[in-house]
Protein backbone atom coordinates (compact mmCIF):
# COMPACT_ATOMS: atom_id res chain seq x y z
CA UNK A 1 0.00 0.00 0.00
CA UNK A 2 1.40 3.44 -0.89
CA UNK A 3 1.72 5.92 1.91
CA UNK A 4 2.93 2.81 4.84
CA UNK A 5 6.30 1.19 5.46
CA UNK A 6 6.35 -2.08 7.05
CA UNK A 7 10.05 -1.42 9.46
CA UNK A 8 12.41 -4.35 10.09
CA UNK A 9 10.95 -4.85 13.90
CA UNK A 10 7.49 -5.55 12.60
CA UNK A 11 6.00 -1.80 13.42
CA UNK A 12 3.85 -0.61 10.48
CA UNK A 13 4.58 3.44 9.67
CA UNK A 14 1.73 5.47 8.14
CA UNK A 15 2.50 8.88 6.06
CA UNK A 16 0.95 11.69 7.40
CA UNK A 17 1.89 15.49 6.00
CA UNK A 18 0.14 16.90 9.21
CA UNK A 19 2.67 15.75 11.91
CA UNK A 20 5.82 17.65 12.03
CA UNK A 21 8.93 16.43 10.11
CA UNK A 22 10.94 14.29 12.48
CA UNK A 23 14.44 14.08 12.73
CA UNK A 24 15.29 12.10 9.54
CA UNK A 25 12.84 14.88 7.40
CA UNK A 26 10.12 12.10 6.75
CA UNK A 27 6.79 12.56 8.13
CA UNK A 28 5.72 9.07 9.63
CA UNK A 29 4.08 7.86 12.13
CA UNK A 30 3.20 4.55 13.66
CA UNK A 31 -0.08 3.42 13.06
CA UNK A 32 -0.41 1.85 16.37
CA UNK A 33 -0.21 5.03 18.21
CA UNK A 34 -2.52 6.62 15.52
CA UNK A 35 -5.26 4.77 16.42
CA UNK A 36 -4.52 4.59 20.04
CA UNK A 37 -5.38 8.35 19.82
CA UNK A 38 -8.06 8.06 18.18
CA UNK A 39 -9.56 5.62 21.06
CA UNK A 40 -8.67 7.65 23.26
CA UNK A 41 -10.09 10.84 21.77
CA UNK A 42 -6.75 12.74 22.72
CA UNK A 43 -2.99 12.66 21.60
CA UNK A 44 -1.25 9.92 23.45
CA UNK A 45 0.86 11.80 26.82
CA UNK A 46 4.64 11.37 26.94
CA UNK A 47 4.25 8.89 29.68
CA UNK A 48 1.70 6.71 27.74
CA UNK A 49 2.92 3.31 25.12
CA UNK A 50 0.99 1.18 22.88
CA UNK A 51 0.97 -2.45 24.19
CA UNK A 52 0.06 -4.95 21.26
CA UNK A 53 -2.01 -7.50 23.37
CA UNK A 54 -0.59 -10.18 21.19
CA UNK A 55 3.04 -9.69 20.74
CA UNK A 56 2.52 -9.11 16.45
CA UNK A 57 3.83 -5.69 16.33
CA UNK A 58 1.55 -5.40 12.94
CA UNK A 59 -1.51 -6.26 14.56
CA UNK A 60 -3.04 -3.04 14.76
CA UNK A 61 -6.61 -3.65 15.30
CA UNK A 62 -8.34 -1.58 18.32
CA UNK A 63 -8.98 -5.03 20.34
CA UNK A 64 -5.48 -5.56 20.23
CA UNK A 65 -4.04 -2.47 21.66
CA UNK A 66 -3.77 -1.43 25.26
CA UNK A 67 -2.24 2.05 26.40
CA UNK A 68 -0.73 1.90 29.42
CA UNK A 69 2.72 3.46 31.12
CA UNK A 70 6.14 2.75 30.41
CA UNK A 71 6.62 1.42 34.05
CA UNK A 72 3.52 -1.12 33.01
CA UNK A 73 4.41 -2.27 29.78
CA UNK A 74 8.28 -3.24 31.29
CA UNK A 75 6.50 -5.35 33.45
CA UNK A 76 3.92 -7.05 30.97
CA UNK A 77 7.24 -8.03 28.65
CA UNK A 78 9.68 -8.62 31.30
CA UNK A 79 8.01 -9.50 34.76
CA UNK A 80 10.20 -8.03 36.85
CA UNK A 81 13.12 -9.70 36.19
CA UNK A 82 16.35 -8.40 36.56
CA UNK A 83 19.04 -7.46 34.37
CA UNK A 84 22.35 -9.05 34.11
CA UNK A 85 25.77 -7.05 34.36
CA UNK A 86 25.32 -7.28 30.66
CA UNK A 87 22.34 -5.47 30.56
CA UNK A 88 19.90 -8.86 29.45
CA UNK A 89 16.81 -10.08 31.55
CA UNK A 90 17.06 -13.11 33.56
Amino acid sequence: MKGFIWRKDGYVMMRCGVIPRSAKGARYKLVHRIIAEHMLGRPLRRDEVVHHKNGDRSDNYPSNLEVTTQAKHAKLHYGGREKNKKGQFV
